[in-house]
């Protein structure tokens, strides 16, 4: 009856992340060589800011996240191209957002390891978790509010280089 109807949809739900795993861990392989070509440094930074100031860096990734939508909705009576240009660029970083968020937590948890390296563990290990059919949806949006936080402090990058002071060590 109904409680069979459940227990063959639990079945369906695993079998389909199973099927999908082989795609997701090659999408993770991939993507974190490729972050960690083009944004390397950036990762390591914001891994930096990430250990230092980890509620401000959160609180950065979910005041982008759901504040880029409503800028680009009030950009949109001003310029349309800017308004479409921001809700790319959201969509773009919504959809790579595991790759961000996994190549910065692998600078974090493994900050003596080859990036590279670091990179591929941890986004292959976040993809996994983040397709899992429960804990998938805390991990995703966890991956999001990263992954905007890291957007955060690379656009800020520039800013905040000049306002901080170069630590000197006398060794």
């Amino acid at each position: 009856g109904y409680f069979d109807s459940l227990t063959w949809n639990k079945v369906n739900v695993w079998r389909d992340t199973l099927v999908k795993l082989p795609s997701v861990i090659i999408y993770a392989l991939a993507g974190a060589l490729i972050i960690q070509f083009i944004f390397g440094k950036h990762t390591r930074r914001t891994a930096e800011v990430l250990k230092a100031h980890p509620v401000r860096f959160s609180f950065s990734g979910v005041l982008y996240l759901i504040s880029i939508p409503g800028f680009a909705a009030f950009m949109f009576m001003l310029s349309m191209e800017i308004a479409s240009a921001l809700l790319f660029l959201y969509m773009a970083l919504i959809s790579v957002s595991q790759l961000f968020a996994g190549s910065v937590l692998g600078a974090r948890l493994f900050p003596t390891m080859n990036r590279f390296l670091s990179a591929v563990i941890a986004t292959t290990s976040l993809a996994i978790i983040c397709a899992l059919p429960y804990l998938g949806g805390v991990a995703t949006i966890l991956s999001l509010i990263v992954a905007f936080g890291f957007f955060a402090v690379t656009v800020f990058s520039k800013r905040t280089d000049k306002q901080m002071p170069t630590s000197q060590t006398n060794e």
